[in-house]
């Protein structure tokens, strides 16, 4: 039941995010690491099809994340210690997403939250731009 419940998550994801070209989502980071995790400190933001993206975050002055792709496989960190006010820009390969028709990426999550010892929500910007 709750497999189903997720794989249509998942599919709403790859639909909204298919057809968008700009996404912005709150996503909160816990200050250590998931259990049973060694980095992931969040859920995954909605899907990224395969291109070129610009991001930015929204946070506390003085907090810190890096910022990994899910993908199969070992998930690549795209940005070490993302702070507040800046842009990044960061490419998704056309590698098949499982149960899926797109090629992508399932999100992006955080870890390795620093500058809080609670967690903390950050707004993600991310636009694709090729």
């Amino acid at each position: 039941m709750k497999a189903r419940f997720l794989a249509a998550v998942a599919l709403l994801g790859l639909v909204v995010s298919a057809h968008a070209q700009e996404i912005e989502q709150a996503i909160v980071v816990q200050p250590q690491p998931f259990p049973g995790q060694r980095f992931r400190a969040s859920e995954n933001s909605q899907v990224l099809t395969q291109g070129t993206y610009l991001v930015s975050f929204e946070m506390p002055v003085g907090v810190t994340v890096s910022v990994n792709i899910d993908v199969p496989g070992p998930d690549p960190t795209v940005i070490m210690n993302a702070q507040a006010g800046k842009a990044y820009k960061f490419e998704v390969e056309a590698k098949p997403i499982p149960g899926s028709s797109f090629t992508g990426s399932r999100g992006l999550y955080f870890g390795d939250l620093k500058g809080s010892s609670a967690p903390v929500t950050i707004k993600l910007k991310a636009k694709k731009i090729e």
